[in-house]
């Protein structure tokens, strides 16, 4: 009884504004700044794995879309190496440039140019080879000093394997001041006759 009779003792010693101002702070501000800061903490806890999970999904989202284009890349140069009647055409022995160009005009110009309405994501189809008779231009091109030069052509007559995939940066066409970043898949053919090479 001592002990409780001395705290109210002291509690009746303590002036009104400072009893008003424990009450507030003990009753009021405490509470609040307890309640805000577990509030915050779990907001943000949450927002940090909102954030991660549309990361997450923006992530698998690209994967995604860069494994379909290397697909269609692979897809491509596949059903062109095994076209036999284009490559008839491409290692013809022309006797004339007119000749070239008749066949030019009636089978080759949009030969390979139909896969590129199938395939969205293919910005363009080259390809390359030996045959002199072939003059550079479409979507074929005979393989001169300056293409043997050319850092994709050394990285895919480099190469032990038949395909690779070769990233590289270059000048958008449109804004010089720009580089765009760029997949290329390339593939090469080599017989008896002729060296061919494509890229996409």
């Amino acid at each position: 009884m001592k002990v409780q009779r001395k705290i109210f003792d002291i509690v009746d010693d303590i002036s009104l504004n400072k009893k008003f101002f424990s009450i507030y702070l003990m009753c009021i501000l405490i509470p609040i700044v307890i309640t805000n800061i577990f509030f915050l903490n779990t907001v943000g806890t949450y927002v940090k794995e909102r954030e991660n999970k549309n990361r997450k999904i923006s992530l698998d989202r690209a994967a995604s879309e860069i494994e379909d284009i290397l697909q269609a890349g692979i897809d491509i140069s596949q059903a062109v190496s095994m076209d036999r009647s284009l490559y008839s055409l491409l290692d013809k022995n022309y006797p004339s440039d007119i000749d070239y160009y008749g066949s030019f005009y009636n089978f080759l110009r949009d030969r390979v140019n139909i896969y590129m309405i199938v395939y969205r994501y293919i910005q363009n189809i080259e390809v390359y080879t030996s045959n002199t008779k072939i003059i550079s231009g479409g979507n074929y091109f005979y393989i001169d000093k300056d293409t043997e030069q050319a850092e994709w052509y050394n990285k895919i007559d480099e190469s032990n394997k038949d395909m690779i995939i070769y990233s590289y940066k270059h000048i958008a066409p449109h804004n010089p001041k720009r580089n765009v970043s760029s997949i290329s898949i390339l593939k090469k053919l080599i017989d008896m006759w002729f060296i061919r090479k494509i890229k996409i």
